[in-house]
Formats: structure tokens, sequence, C-alpha cells
């Protein structure tokens, strides 16, 4: 099976986790308690090396395409990771085993069979990440020539709140420039506050906004990933230790 999830960190550590271990919550999270738990195959750790993220690719039992085979380095060897619940998390390690999760939600699990795995990563090149953003003609066809319009039309009016940053040339000379910044920044705040209230009410632009985050989410999805995950079950562990890997180590196919 194949599946994507989308996968950020605040502190260059992705992971992937049996999702039953969010129970066992730590009380002071550490590099000491991650490697160790890394080493017990309980986390199977990705050191980034930069913050960010974008979507990872997982392979269970199932062989990449040929041409992603070619688009994608190996990073590192193979690592033992044990699942005993069978539901996979993929996230920021800064969500694992903590109470109150911000960057992992149950988009970020995946269920497949319960059982020890052994687990191998690949990146792609920067430059053959991202994908391409919906065209304003295939927003219009998602949405409809009137809706797109409307959509346009507010997303225009929304705009023109930035003009208010024109004052500031303008009250600079008459009031001096704290009190011109200041006028400038408590009208633009207040701008942008009533519109966002008004727009939280209006039901049409929320329907419209709905379908254009799933074209977007849609573009994103056909996107190349930013990390592969090939997974494949074993009965019996042999050499294959828990670890982690740095994608600073990845190697040409």
């Amino acid at each position: 099976m194949k599946a994507r999830v989308e996968a950020g960190t605040d502190i260059a550590l992705v992971g992937a986790w049996d999702a039953a271990l969010q129970s066992d919550v730590l009380a002071e999270p550490s590099d000491a308690v991650l490697d160790a738990d890394a080493s017990k195959a309980r986390l199977f750790l990705i050191r980034t090396g930069g913050d960010g993220g974008g979507p990872v690719d997982v392979y269970v039992e199932e062989e990449m395409p040929p041409a992603v085979r070619r688009l994608v380095r190996r990073v590192g060897k193979e690592h033992l990771l044990s699942l005993p619940s069978g539901h996979l998390m993929i996230g920021g390690v800064e969500d694992y085993r903590c109470a109150s999760p911000r960057i992992t939600d149950a988009d970020s699990a995946i269920a497949i069979p319960p059982g020890d795995y052994a687990v191998a990563c690949f990146v792609t090149p920067g430059e053959e990440t991202g994908f391409d953003p919906p065209t304003a003609a295939q927003l219009e066809a998602g949405l409809g020539e009137r809706e797109y319009r409307y959509h346009r039309r507010v997303e225009r009016i929304a705009l023109c709140g930035y003009l208010h940053l024109l004052w500031f040339p303008v009250l600079w000379p008459v009031l001096g420039w704290k009190w011109a910044l200041g006028l400038m920044l408590v009208t633009l705040v207040t701008w942008m506050s009533v519109q966002e209230r008004v727009l939280a009410r209006n039901a049409r632009y929320q329907a419209a906004m709905a379908r254009v985050n799933e074209l977007w989410k849609r573009a994103m999805q056909g996107g190349n990933p930013t990390l592969v995950l090939a997974l494949r079950r074993v009965d019996e562990r042999g050499a294959l230790a828990g670890g982690s890997v740095r994608l600073e180590s990845a190697q040409e196919a």
C-alpha cells in the first residue's frame, strides 16, 4: 500500500512511531530519551538539518515506482521500527509522546498490519520537490464561473485594507513618525479584525474557500514528496536495530 502524510517540524526532527505510544507521555523530553527510544525501535528518527516539512510518501510492502526511485536518494541504512498497534504516526518529533500534540493529528497516522518493520528513508533533492499551484482556470472550473468571480471580488476587497499603509507617508510630516505609525497600525489591525469577523459569518464565502482549499490540497497531493519511507514486514529481527538517519548522508541512487 501507498499513503501520503504531511509532516513538519520546528526542531529539525521528523519521526515515525507507533501512535499507541502517545498515551505514554514523556515527563521530560530530551535528546537522550529520544535516542534511547530510537535504539529500542520505538521511534525512527530523521534528522532533517533544519525546520520545515512537506509531504511524506509511505510505501508498505510495496515497491516504489521506477520514476519515484529515480527521483529520490537513499539516506543511511534500514532500521527496525516496532509497530505493535499497527497505527504508524509520522510527523514532527516535538509531538512524540506529547500530551498536547501541536503539529500532528489524525491525518498523520496510517493503519497498517501490526508487527516489526524494516524502514528505509529516501529524500527528494530540493530542486525536485514542490508542486504546481492550481491555475486560475482550474480554480474557475472547480468553483464555477459565478462563484469564482465572487471569490476574486471578495479577495480584492480584502487586499484593499493594505492601502492603509499609505497613510504613513501622508501623516508623518504632520504628526511625526511615531504617531503616524501608530495610527496606521491601529487602522490596519481594525480593518483586518472586522474583515475576519465578517467573512467568518459569510456562508457563501466560506463555502467558496472550502472548495479553493480542496483544490490546493489536490495540487499538493500531486506534487513530489519531500521524503519517502519504505517499510517491509519482518518476522525475525536478525541484525536489524532501531536508530536514526541524517538527511545530509543521502547517497546517489
